[in-house]
């Protein structure tokens, strides 16, 4: 049995640069869930402009991923994928991690400005961003 990877690990990649149209909050999943977890992900397309980015998330979550339902019961894990939104209404995604005590925190490449970003998951807020699910990757 394998352990699961720590927020240690996951602050590794706060030193990586968000870089429109080359590196972003997709960007950075994939290479979270092949480097940490093992799992190899394939978006079946990855556009670069913002708009596109939108439509893709929409059309795209459920061939990569499936949602989890927390009223039934069902656990975000260290991980996951979180679908965030920001106040402008465009989706971002990050990881989920877990920290020794269990609290719940979001690895996510946010903007030029703050890059990648590993925060408690109540912090998020304060940047605009709301969960609105957590996906667990096929």
């Amino acid at each position: 049995m394998s352990t699961r990877p720590t927020l240690a690990q996951a602050a590794r990649y706060t030193t990586r640069s968000y870089v429109p149209g080359r590196y972003d909050c997709a960007d950075l999943a994939i290479d979270v869930q092949l480097e940490l977890f093992g799992r190899r992900v394939t978006l079946p397309c990855h556009p670069r402009r913002r708009a596109e980015q939108d439509k893709a998330v929409v059309t795209q979550r459920d061939a990569v991923s499936t949602r989890l339902n927390l009223a039934a019961g069902e656990q975000a894990e260290t991980g996951c994928a979180v679908l965030m939104r920001a106040l402008d209404g465009s989706w971002h995604i990050g990881t989920l991690f877990h920290d020794a005590s269990g609290q719940p925190w979001v690895l996510h490449a946010h903007s030029t400005a703050l890059g990648v970003l590993l925060q408690p998951l109540p912090e998020l807020a304060a940047l605009g961003l709301t969960v609105e699910e957590y996906r667990t990757w096929m």
